[in-house]
């Protein structure tokens, strides 16, 4: 339950600080924070990362939902400890994918934890995409000025390194589905 509220609290975080972007920065002009560490912009992105397929905005909205649909499957397997029945289709798919993951209690605590930092972020620019036809992004670094990032980014970002890292150095034990 606390991983579904970290991905809740993750999506809540993103959709209020897009509204305060969208009614108080300008696409103009980056506004300093952090000591001039972090730049704080508006960006419509109507595609993917980096504006990919923005020409394509209905492709890119039907497989940003494929994708947020899929990881919310994942996610709700996580939360019945992996386990799949019989005839539960996507979710034996999902749990298909998750048993190649499997890395002991430790593992599972990381992967619950990059799901739902996957799923919060992926929450948030679905629904903006949904709801507006683009993702509201506001985070410019210095040193990455060309790319615009929302907290949502952020954390599907950290969320696919740390469920790469827990592929690569779990344990390699597998739990047993009974």
């Amino acid at each position: 339950m606390r991983y579904g509220l970290l991905a809740a609290g993750i999506a809540a975080v993103d959709l209020l600080l897009k509204r305060y972007a969208e009614t108080n920065l300008s696409a103009d002009e980056d506004k300093e924070a952090a000591g001039g560490r972090i730049l704080l912009t508006k960006y419509h992105n109507h595609g993917a990362a980096l504006n990919v397929g923005e020409k394509k905005k209905e492709w890119v909205l039907a497989g940003s939902c494929a994708i947020f649909g899929a990881l919310a499957a994942v996610f709700a397997m996580e939360g019945r400890g992996g386990k799949a029945g019989a005839g539960d289709g996507l979710s034996g798919m999902a749990d298909a994918a998750l048993e190649s993951a499997e890395s002991g209690r430790g593992g599972r605590k990381l992967r619950r934890f990059a799901l739902a930092c996957l799923l919060g972020g992926a929450a948030s620019n679905v629904s903006d995409r949904v709801r507006k036809g683009y993702v509201v992004d506001y985070i410019r670094f210095p040193f990455l000025k060309r790319i615009v990032w929302n907290i949502g980014d952020l954390f599907i970002l950290l969320g696919a390194v740390l469920a790469v890292v827990g592929e690569l150095f779990g344990n390699g034990k597998k739990e047993q589905v009974r």
